[in-house]
This record gives C-alpha cells, sequence and structure tokens, in this order.
C-alpha cells in the first residue's frame, strides 16, 4: 500500500488517522510518499511505517520542478497494489503523476476535506467518503460514478485511560463539584462570525450554571475573548494547540464543538471517552455537508438547529447527571461500532475489495454529468476565468523568478 500526501502536519486528524490507518492495516506493507512535507516529521508516522516495514520519502526536496516530482511519484507508485491519496485539496503534483492510468494500480481518493473544491475527481479509480453527504457531493456535484463512491469512517484509536481523572481535575483547577466543558480543535475552527466570538456565544450558559467551565483547546490566547472570559470570572479557558489533549477529555463531563466550523474527529475521539457531544449547525438540509452527520457521530451527537436549542441541551446537560452518562455511552457505543480498529477494518476490506473489482479507470466511461445543477453554465464561465486570471499571475510571477535566477532581476523587481 502506498500512501500520497501533500505533508504531515503535528496537530491535526488527517495526519493522525493515517498513521492509525497503517497500524490498523499489520497484514499489508504500507508505505509514505509526501509531495511538499518541509520540517521534522511526527513521530508517531515515521514509528507507524517502521511497524508496518514501509518506508517514508519525502519529494520536497528534490532538485526539479512539479514535473519532476509527479514523475518520481509516478515511478514509485507502479510498485505497489493500491494507492491512496490524502493530499491536500490543492496539491496538483499527484494529479499529474496519476493522470495516465496505464501501468499504475487503482488510485484512492480519501475526501477528508468533503466541503470544499479539491482536484482528483479526474484520476480516482474510487473516492472514500467520511459520510452520507459527501458521498452525495460526489456523485451530484464531482462527477464521481456511484460504484466509485464509497464509504470509509474515520479511524480512531480505542480509549485507553492514562491519566487520574480527579488528579488530572485538579491540575486543571476543576473542582469535583464543577461541569467541566471541553472543546479541541484548530484555531481556524473558532473564527469569529457574526460579529460574536466562540466564547461570547457561551457567556450566558456559563451564567446560568455558575458550577461550569468550558476549556478550549487549541484555540490560541485570544484577546477578543477576554470580555467574555472577565464575564464569567474566568471560567472560558483558552489553550494554546497541545499533544496532550486526551488528558483535557479524561477530565471532562461534556465535549461542546468547534464553532463555525465542526471538528468531526475531535467529536470521536471524545465520545471515545463516553462524553456527551453537542454541536450547532444553522445550515438547512441542502448544506448538511458543513454540519455533523458521519460515521460513528449520526444520530448519538446531538447537533442542535439554532443556539437557543443549543443553549438549552448544553443547560440540561450541565444539570442532569444520569443525562450526561446516557447520551455519552451511546455516543462511546456508536464509535465503537463504527470508527475503532475492530469494526473498522471491516469497512477498509469491503472498500479495497470493491475498488479492486471495478473496471481500470482509463475503460470507464466519461465523468458523470452534472448539467442539473442551477446556474451553471454561469458559474463555469465565472470558474474559467479565475483560472485564465490566476495562470497568468503564475506565468508573470514565473518569468519574475526566471529572470531573478538568470541574475537580471531580484524578486522585488530590482536590478541586480
Amino acid at each position: 500500500m502506498l500512501h500520497v500526501a501533500t505533508e504531515l502536519v503535528g496537530f491535526g486528524g488527517s495526519t493522525r488517522m493515517m498513521s492509525r490507518w497503517i497500524d490498523a492495516d499489520p497484514s499489508r506493507q504500507n508505505s509514505i510518499v509526501l509531495t511538499s512535507h518541509d520540517g521534522p516529521l511526527p513521530a508517531h508516522s515515521i514509528e507507524a511505517v517502521e511497524r508496518s516495514g514501509g518506508t517514508i520519502t519525502l519529494l520536497g526536496g528534490m532538485i526539479g520542478n512539479q514535473f519532476d516530482r509527479a514523475r518520481k511519484l509516478r515511478e514509485l507508485a507502479r510498485d505497489y497494489d493500491l494507492v491512496v491519496m490524502h493530499i491536500n485539496c490543492e496539491d496538483e503534483i499527484p494529479i499529474l503523476a496519476f493522470a495516465h492510468q496505464a501501468a499504475l494500480p487503482p488510485v484512492l481518493f480519501l475526501n477528508h476535506a468533503d466541503h470544499i473544491f479539491w482536484l482528483g475527481p479526474g484520476v480516482s479509480h474510487a473516492v472514500l467518503n467520511l459520510r452520507e453527504a459527501a458521498a452525495d457531493i460526489c456523485m451530484k456535484r464531482r462527477g464521481i460514478a456511484p460504484e466509485r463512491t464509497m464509504m470509509l469512517p474515520t479511524l480512531v484509536d480505542p480509549v485507553r485511560r492514562q491519566y487520574d481523572r480527579a488528579e488530572v481535575r485538579k491540575e486543571l483547577g476543576v473542582s469535583d463539584d464543577q461541569v467541566l466543558m471541553v472543546s479541541v480543535a484548530r484555531s481556524a475552527k473558532y473564527k469569529n462570525f457574526g460579529g460574536q466570538t466562540y466564547a461570547d456565544r457561551h457567556v450566558e450558559l456559563l451564567k446560568q450554571h455558575p458550577n461550569a467551565v468550558l476549556m478550549v483547546v487549541g484555540c490560541g490566547l485570544r484577546e477578543d475573548w477576554k470580555p467574555a472570559c472577565d464575564a464569567v470570572d474566568g471560567r472560558i479557558i483558552p489553550f494554546e494547540p497541545r499533544n496532550d489533549v486526551n488528558r483535557f477529555l479524561e477530565a471532562a463531563d461534556i465535549y461542546v464543538d468547534s464553532y463555525p466550523f465542526v471538528s468531526s474527529t475531535s467529536q470521536m475521539e471524545a465520545a471515545r471517552y463516553g462524553l456527551p457531544i453537542v454541536s450547532v449547525c444553522e445550515a438547512p438540509e441542502a448544506a448538511r455537508i458543513v454540519g455533523i452527520n458521519h460515521l460513528g457521530l449520526e444520530g448519538t451527537s446531538l447537533v442542535c438547529p439554532d443556539w437557543p436549542t443549543y443553549n438549552s441541551t448544553l443547560s440540561r446537560l450541565c444539570a442532569d447527571a444520569d443525562f450526561r452518562k446516557s447520551t455519552g455511552e451511546a455516543s462511546r457505543q456508536n464509535v465503537a461500532e463504527h470508527c475503532e480498529p475492530a469494526a473498522w477494518s471491516g469497512w477498509l476490506e469491503r472498500a479495497y475489495q470493491a475498488a479492486l473489482e471495478l473496471p481500470l479507470l482509463a475503460d470507464r466511461p466519461e465523468m458523470q454529468e452534472t448539467t442539473d445543477i442551477p446556474g451553471l453554465e454561469s458559474r463555469t464561465f465565472a470558474i474559467r476565468r479565475c483560472l485564465v486570471r490566476t495562470s497568468r499571475w503564475w506565468r508573470s510571477r514565473s518569468s519574475t523568478w526566471r529572470r531573478c535566477l538568470s541574475g537580471r532581476v531580484c524578486a522585488c523587481g530590482a536590478r541586480s
């Protein structure tokens, strides 16, 4: 198995899932190729590949251009039975490498960024989706044939408690009679929205429940959160990104999702500890791709359609320990039945088998038509115009860089 990624980052669900994937597939040798990685590699990635007997190849340090990296990737891929792309949305190197399917193994695409545009439908033998909403968009909007649209849950580790809960709560300054709410995500997922910060949205709830505390891990130290924090006597506590997030989850009573961008992997990791999960999604059904409807979460995460419902749901959880316990147990069971290795491996084997039984990508009909989309013609024109402008910008920049390399002008336009 060859896993192709743009980079491996230290804080994020996609990188961690790849390591878990490799560990959950011990019968195969798994290797990684990174197209543009810069800096040290996460230890868990290195260790997972070593246990599998594979290798990690970095293309970012190659002498040459994007085409040279694409040729090298294509050459490497020929030695494997299957390729899985975990790439960033804009990574063109694998698209160039796999554009011509001759002498290549099937190339699968992990649709981890299903809510935004990405390159890859034209080279994907099959697309692995983490939820039904993503599969719908693949078939209706991205032109992927139904038989090439498959499901694969997000993979999480089985829970292994590492800390003494009472001791951790004491270290965090949380007393036995307090209710600890925790949220974990990247800073970008806590952007201000509608003139309010994430902290602002929890002030009234915390005023109603003086024994409740909210800790937000990964958001960073936000100066604009200070008025809200002060309004509840410091019971909203932001943290920089850190690697010991399980410590917070083991100490928590309730998990609250990030906003305005949801964090499904964090929800699954919290559910493993039997925490009730609360999220808010104000989008209509047609835009459910921006909400929580993932395998392992749908049906047990408490997804609220508006902020009053969100606040009333959290208020009940803060006040009712039995409701917290029953809701958290339902979350734990759902994740265990879909996302932990014992169950997830079955999904993976079925996806691999189905992909191998499909006709080669080169033999399939043209991609599915998507002309049923209202306004498609005008949107297509706008996209083409945008691409033309982008192409002209890059050509102008490339021209400047070439002159710089030849010694005639530096990148800022000054003569050498």
